[in-house]
């Protein structure tokens, strides 16, 4: 028997453990027998709801009502990953993040003729699986179960997982942000290095992000040349970004919340916005913890009270996770389920191979199709 922790900050890379940790709580699966694998949390960080069945899963996400200061979003995905952008999952593609990037659109441009700004070129990079500082949630929960259920498996991937994502209404920026130019304009600057200048040859050792100025109104040969890069790129990509004195490399640490231009079948079928990932200034091979504060019920969450219905969020749950939690022996009926209300791969993924790959196997046909 082995024992998976739900914890979507802690990558779950072995097989679980033999014990049941101390001040760990077990979740059961109502009619739902799991002989091998048992899942388990901790009370203080996470509020998780076992589910077996659609019914179950839409009537929990039904019972949790608007909320007048945040959005509530949703993200699917295996229990064993940490919520974590592609790009920070592998060291030395991230060290070469903007020269995948351009090599791709430079190789493809045709591919990329439809998007009008560098930020939907992004979005549609990432929907062909290339790294990227993108996270990606939806506003559809459904989706977000069609998304949790892919790759499970019975013996490594036993458990998949919906996360509840808040974003605060004035915080939820459309792509002619200063402040999404700031972000998006990482992904085009060579940011694993500093550069050559004075406050980092002087004391590379204690050298500080904050010590790090740009200093854009005095001598070029003083300031940082790796934020002069950062700021030259957020320029380039939003004219009204704002540049001062003030400017240091923290100023492109944090994280994002973006509205896309629904101009993408797949965002329009998928109701997808995004979290964009900034740099991390003190450690730039590790995703900075902002993150985080997206993925815990915020502590001035206020729902909406609808018809007297109280809202299943409330102030017990505040700064833990609120997760759905799903086990793979109900996989099957799960998608099931989904399928008969269209949630399949032919509406999720638009694109006509997927499409003609989901009638395949909806007719049987298993076997490749030479032409």
């Amino acid at each position: 028997m082995a024992y998976f922790e739900i914890d979507g900050w802690k990558a779950k890379e072995d097989e679980g453990v033999d014990v049941l940790p101390g001040g760990a709580t077990q979740l059961i699966f109502e009619g739902c027998t799991v002989p091998e694998h048992h899942a388990y949390c901790y009370d203080d960080r996470v509020h998780a709801i076992p589910i077996t069945s659609l019914d179950t899963y839409i009537r929990e996400c039904v019972r949790i009502t608007p909320c007048t200061s945040h959005t509530i979003w949703y993200r699917g995905q295996l229990s064993r990953w940490s919520i974590t952008a592609s790009i920070f999952r592998d060291t030395q593609l991230l060290e070469s993040e903007h020269e995948l990037i351009e090599t791709i659109l430079t190789n493809y441009p045709e591919e990329f003729q439809s998007c009008h700004s560098f930020f939907s070129k992004l979005v549609k990079l990432k929907h062909y699986s290339c790294p990227s500082r993108l996270l990606d949630v939806t506003g559809n929960s459904l989706i977000a179960l069609f998304f949790a259920l892919q790759g499970m498996n019975e013996r490594d991937c036993p458990f998949g997982v919906v996360y509840t994502c808040f974003s605060k209404r004035d915080q939820e920026y459309f792509e002619s942000h200063q402040n999404v130019a700031k972000f998006v304009a990482i992904s085009k600057t060579n940011n694993n290095k500093c550069y050559p200048c004075p406050v980092y040859t002087s004391n590379p050792r204690s050298r500080k992000p904050t010590e790090c100025r740009e200093r854009p109104s005095q001598d070029k040969e003083k300031g940082c040349q790796l934020l002069r890069s950062l700021v030259f790129n957020a320029q380039a990509l939003n004219e009204e970004f704002e540049t001062d004195d003030d400017l240091t490399l923290d100023s492109f640490k944090g994280c994002v919340f973006v509205k896309p231009p629904m101009n993408n079948q797949r965002i329009i079928q998928q109701q997808g916005a995004f979290l964009i990932v900034g740099r991390n200034a003190e450690n730039p091979s590790l995703q900075c913890d902002d993150v985080k504060r997206y993925f815990y019920v915020p502590s001035d969450y206020s729902p909406l009270q609808s018809n007297g219905t109280k809202s299943a969020i409330d102030e017990t749950m505040y700064r833990k996770q609120y997760v759905f939690v799903i086990p793979y022996t109900a996989k099957e009926t799960l998608l099931r389920g989904l399928d008969e209300l269209g949630i399949n791969d032919a509406f999720v993924f638009p694109e006509i191979e997927r499409r003609i790959n989901y009638y395949k196997k909806k007719l049987g046909l298993h076997h490749e199709i030479i032409v």
